[in-house]
Order: C-alpha cells, then sequence, then structure tokens
C-alpha cells in the first residue's frame, strides 16, 4: 500500500505554503476565539466581526435584495439610508386581507427560477406556473402556499414578480441571504417551489410534489447559475454580496430533531457560500454570525428565537455601510439606532441617554424615535424633571410623536409615590389622581382602564386562612428548603404546580414559585406568580409588584405593568 496517494485527489479550498500560512497568521489580528482574559469585548453582548471588503459602493448604488425575511429587514435598514431600492414590489393588485402575502424567498432555487424567468419573460407561460384550487381560486407555489385569488389577480402578480426580478439586471449591487436548504419540487414543471405545498394541495395533485433535503452540490450549482444570468443579462454586472439568513427553521420535513436539521441547513449553505465567494467575484456578510452568536436577549424578537430583532439588523447593516460604502453618512445613525433599542429593551436606561447624546455632540440630529427613548429612559430612571425637558424636545420636533410627547411635557414633575409615608388609603388615592392626569393628558386609554381597576382592587382585607390550611402550607414551604439549597429549581415548581392545584389562593406558594421561575428564567411565568402576590396581603406583596415590573420592563413582557411603572415615575 502506497501511504503517500489518497484514493482521489483532494480539491482545498485554498493551498499556500507553510511558512506563508504562518505568516499569514500572525499578520491577523482577529485569529483568536475571544476569551474571557482576552478579546471578551467582541463576541459579548454582540459580536463585532472585522470584515475585509473586496468591493465599495456609493449613495446613489441601486440595490437588489432577495432571500427570506431576513432580506426585508436588510430592505428596510438600506431604504432608512437613502439607498434606491430596486426590489421593492409596487402597484400590487388587490389581496385577500388573510393572504398572509409575503415577497420572501425561502429556497436558492426559487431565487434562481425568478431570475431565469424575468431573463425570458415572453416564453413563461404564467397560467403554467398558476395552480386552480377546488374553489375555483388560483395560488402561485412560487410566492405563497396560502395566497389565493381569482385567475386575473394571480396572473398580475406574477407577472408583477417577473418585472420585479427583471430590475436585479440594472442593479449595482445585489444582495442575497440564503434561507432553508430544505425545498419542495414540482414534478410536472421540473423546477422547485419556495414554499411547501398544504395538505389540501397535496391531496388535490397527489404524487406531483416531492421533499428534497439540498446538498452542498445543489446549492453550489445554483449560485453558480444565478451569478451567469446575472452576468449575461447586465450591462454591467453587478456586485454580489451574500449572506445565510440567521432565521431557523420552523419545523423540519426529515426525520431529525429540528436542532440537528436547522445545523444542517445553515452549514450546508454556509460551506457552499464560502466556496463560491472563493472562486467568484462575490463576498459574504456574517450576518448569520453576528446574531447567531448573540446573546439571545438582544438577537430575537420577544424571545422566540427565530425572527431578528430590528435593531440588531440596524447593527448589522452599520457594519456592511462602515465595511462597503466607506462610513456612509447614515452609518452612524443606524448604529445609534440598534444600540439604543437593544439597551432600552434590556433595561439599560443611562446607556440609551448616553448614546443619544454622544450622536448630537458629533453634530448628528438624533431622529425622533431615538429623542423619544431618551425621554421615557429618564422618566423610568425616576428623573421626571428630565424628562419633562426631554419630551418638549420630542414636541418641537413635530413629527407622529409629537402630539403625545407635548402632553406628557405638559404634566408636571412629580416624585415617586413614597407608600412608606402614606396610609394606604392616601397611596391609593395617590395613584388614582396620577391616573386621572394621565387621563387628562393622553385621552382614553384600555391600558389605563386597567390600571385604575388594577389601583382599586389591589390590598384586598387579608382573607380568612383556616388553621389547617395555614399549617399546610408552612409544611409545603418547610419542605422546600433542602430542592431550594441544593438549586433544584424545576424541581421546586413542579412541587408547587401539585400544592397550588390544590391551595390556589395561597399568595406564599405562589411566591416560592414565582422566584424558582425566575431563577430558570421562565419570567413570563414568574410574572404570572409575582401578580397574584402583588395583588394579596403577603409581607412580599411590595416586592413581587417591584420585580413583576422589572421583569416586565426588562424582557418586553407587559405593556401594561410597563405602563405601571411609567406612572410611579
Amino acid at each position: 500500500m502506497n501511504i503517500n496517494q489518497y484514493e482521489s485527489p483532494t480539491v482545498p479550498l485554498e493551498k499556500i505554503d507553510a511558512n506563508e500560512a504562518y505568516m499569514r497568521a500572525l499578520r491577523n489580528k482577529f485569529r483568536q476565539y475571544p476569551s474571557r482574559k482576552k478579546g471578551v469585548e467582541r463576541l459579548l453582548p454582540v459580536p463585532r466581526i472585522n470584515v475585509s471588503p473586496s468591493f465599495t459602493f456609493g449613495p446613489d448604488s441601486r440595490v437588489f435584495t432577495s432571500g427570506s425575511c431576513f432580506a426585508r429587514y436588510i430592505e428596510k435598514s438600506l431604504e432608512f439610508s437613502g439607498f434606491p431600492i430596486l426590489s421593492l414590489l409596487t402597484d400590487l393588485p388587490e389581496l385577500p386581507d388573510n393572504s398572509g402575502f409575503s415577497p420572501n424567498k425561502y429556497s436558492i432555487f426559487s431565487v434562481l427560477n425568478e431570475l431565469r424567468w424575468a431573463a425570458n419573460k415572453d416564453d413563461v407561460d404564467v397560467d403554467e406556473l398558476l395552480l386552480e384550487n377546488k374553489d375555483g381560486t388560483y395560488l402561485d407555489l412560487q410566492i405563497n402556499a396560502t395566497l389565493s385569488a381569482d385567475l386575473d389577480t394571480m396572473r398580475t402578480l406574477r407577472r408583477i414578480y417577473m418585472d420585479s426580478y427583471a430590475k436585479a439586471f440594472e442593479a449595482d449591487v445585489v444582495i442575497i441571504t440564503l434561507g432553508f436548504s430544505q425545498a419542495w419540487f414540482d414534478k410536472k414543471l421540473g423546477c422547485y417551489l419556495n414554499i411547501a405545498p398544504s395538505r389540501q394541495t397535496l391531496k388535490q395533485y397527489p404524487d406531483r410534489f416531492e421533499y428534497h433535503s439540498l446538498s452542498y452540490e445543489d446549492i453550489y450549482s445554483a449560485l453558480k447559475e444565478i451569478q451567469k444570468l446575472l452576468a449575461e443579462n447586465s450591462k454591467t454586472p453587478p456586485r454580489l454580496l451574500l449572506t445565510v439568513s440567521p432565521v431557523p427553521l420552523v419545523a423540519t420535513f426529515d426525520e431529525k430533531d429540528v436542532l440537528v436539521a436547522n445545523t444542517y441547513s445553515k452549514a450546508v449553505q454556509r460551506a457552499a457560500l464560502e466556496q463560491f465567494c472563493t472562486e467568484y467575484d462575490a463576498d459574504y456578510f456574517p450576518s448569520y454570525e453576528i446574531v447567531t452568536l448573540s446573546d439571545m436577549k438582544y438577537a430575537w424578537i420577544d424571545s422566540d428565537f427565530r425572527h431578528v430583532r430590528p435593531e440588531t439588523v440596524d447593527r448589522i447593516m452599520a457594519q456592511v455601510l462602515n465595511a462597503y460604502t466607506e462610513g456612509h453618512s447614515s452609518a452612524k445613525l443606524l448604529e445609534a439606532r440598534g444600540w439604543v433599542e437593544t439597551y432600552f429593551a434590556a433595561g439599560r436606561y443611562k446607556k440609551v441617554i448616553q448614546l443619544v447624546e454622544d450622536l448630537e455632540e458629533d453634530g448628528t440630529q438624533a431622529p425622533e424615535a431615538l429623542k423619544l427613548r431618551q425621554a421615557l429612559s429618564y422618566r423610568r430612571m425616576g428623573r421626571p424633571d428630565l424628562a419633562q425637558i426631554a419630551f418638549a424636545a420630542v414636541a418641537e420636533m413635530d413629527g407622529k410623536h409629537a402630539e403625545d410627547a407635548a402632553k406628557s411635557a405638559q404634566l408636571a414633575p412629580r416624585a415617586p409615590i413614597d407608600a412608606d409615608a402614606q396610609s394606604p388609603e392616601d397611596y391609593k388615592q395617590e395613584a388614582l389622581q396620577r391616573l386621572d392626569d394621565l387621563d387628562i393628558s393622553i385621552g382614553q386609554n384600555a391600558d389605563l382602564d386597567w390600571l385604575r381597576s388594577y389601583v382599586e382592587n389591589s390590598r384586598p382585607p387579608e382573607s380568612e386562612v383556616t388553621s389547617d390550611s395555614a399549617k399546610e402550607v408552612k409544611s409545603i414551604v418547610s419542605s422546600l428548603k433542602r430542592l431550594l439549597d441544593m438549586k433544584k429549581y424545576r424541581s421546586v415548581v413542579e412541587q408547587l404546580d401539585t400544592s397550588i392545584e390544590e391551595w390556589p389562593n395561597e399568595p406564599e406558594l405562589h411566591w416560592h414559585r414565582g422566584a424558582a421561575h425566575r431563577k430558570l428564567k421562565n419570567f413570563s411565568h414568574a410574572i404570572d406568580d409575582m401578580i397574584v402576590v402583588a395583588n394579596s396581603s403577603f409581607k412580599a406583596a411590595d416586592k413581587a409588584r417591584m420585580l413583576a415590573i422589572s421583569d416586565c420592563e426588562k424582557y418586553d413582557m407587559s405593556e401594561k405593568l410597563k405602563h405601571l411603572q411609567g406612572m410611579d415615575a
């Protein structure tokens, strides 16, 4: 056996001399993965990734975006920055209210389909792409599985799509985000779909569709054909900026755990992009890495772990503009907007105030939305005097929040209610008076009605507790001590779930279960328990109320309790 030869020749992505590899590593100041001792600021709370662009584009560059919902986020950020966006769909026909219409492209082959058809619009039989439903309406599985309308409407929508993608051939920059590697194939037409057909469609058209899990070769070949189409149909081939969407699979069609299936889906597309960008005139931008390496509370909307927070997209696009436009004027503003929203959502109000001040010290006019966050941050920090000044500044900007800001500015600065310095009845009356003031300033509001009911019915007289129930509660709490000492909070919750079924009105049980939920970071459940405690005469009622307010504000769980804290400021 000859140990110096492999059965088949290897084709590495890159091959350089060993000494040069070491020298290159020494020149790369970003070569080492961050640790607690060195470089932690590059990773936490959100990563700061170095980018080396191979091209740049200017403020007048025409941009076309395509891909999954993440592409729409990119589109909005670029539109905010003033770039001409060619991919925006206009003059859409009237669609059903429940259509679920979206221009997203979830498979790389669906992007390829649209470019093929756009390049040969006269040869495309639009009716062939439409499927008739049993009720006589039609759908286009290259667009959406739930959007159905009459034949003329769907024909019009299909032509609008083709006209839209034809504009990619006029673009200076084409940005494509790759979504999923799980795809559906139409055997009759011989092409991939954008989205899975519904079960009803499968019954109506049996044996027509197949599920495919795309391979590296599939994705790589599609990318090459997209590059070829753009080069052949454009006067000047556009520059390509490619990324992988961080938005994960909502569910999987194979037998793997969705967490494993999603990892393959993203990894195979990321690998194909690496090879493609190495061999062709294209750049990869690490949006996927920036989001997935971020602290979850800074990355995902409402903790659903799927949709990226708009402020995260702003920070990403600020990096794109800084890298690819040589410091576009709106890059600083996008970055500030991204961080302001991030810090505000995390309850870091001092950082919000400082960011807005820094932006204006640099000579950039902070937009209304950022000034409003600054005003709200002052109010939540218990600085009503500064909040009043900030609200007045927002009102002077005469934007969409001007009227509400003006009303907030007119409210006299008031110190927080001191519960310890007043009798319970005086405390309640002061709170109700402030609610009346808010009613006058902003008009009838459902949240204020809820708060008024909350205040009027708070602190009910202590309910009669039988000696048997008191003993039982004491016994239950005592039995939890060992579990708490061992930090077995899940076991605490399970035991209290059973106890609360039998003793649902015992606030002490809710208090301990809420505390365990907080340790487990189940903040939604913790808030529910703390509200029960806050509405009781239990000794920890005030603390429970403040914890509920804090958690609601920090994790954006309940606008109602946010207003409650705002009222006290």
